[in-house]
């Protein structure tokens, strides 16, 4: 198994923090949990968060159960970690960092597999 990671971004000046987890999805009941165990103070408009997508994360969201069995107790783990990091990152010194990101158009690259017009034999 592989260890699931966890990145952060804090925006000072505005006070936005942005949390990438190595998740399938965030749903609501691990964004309150986490929340919860944050107890930051942050305004539901200065925290993101975002699940990188991976499929070998374990389910996270009971509204979503195809996507997983969810096991609450996981869940509350992970909310209990990912607010303690916040807490501690939020209350320590700060490192600059640079953002920045890059857009191209990549024709083939993907499929929509919605579409009728793709079909595997």
């Amino acid at each position: 198994h592989e260890r699931l990671r966890i990145a952060f971004l804090v925006k000072e000046g505005e006070r936005v923090l942005v949390a990438q987890l190595d998740c399938l999805v965030i749903g609501g009941e691990l964004r309150d949990a986490i929340r919860r165990a944050a107890g930051s103070g942050l305004r539901d408009d200065q925290l993101f968060l975002c699940a990188s997508h991976t499929h070998f994360g374990p389910g996270t969201d009971r509204a979503q159960p195809l996507l997983g069995v969810v096991d609450p107790a996981y869940v509350e783990w992970l909310a209990e970690r990912v607010g303690a990091a916040m807490q501690s990152l939020l209350a320590g010194p700060r490192r600059d960092a640079c953002l920045r990101f890059g857009a191209a158009d990549m024709p083939g690259a993907a499929v929509n597999r919605r579409l009728k017009r793709w079909r595997i034999a």
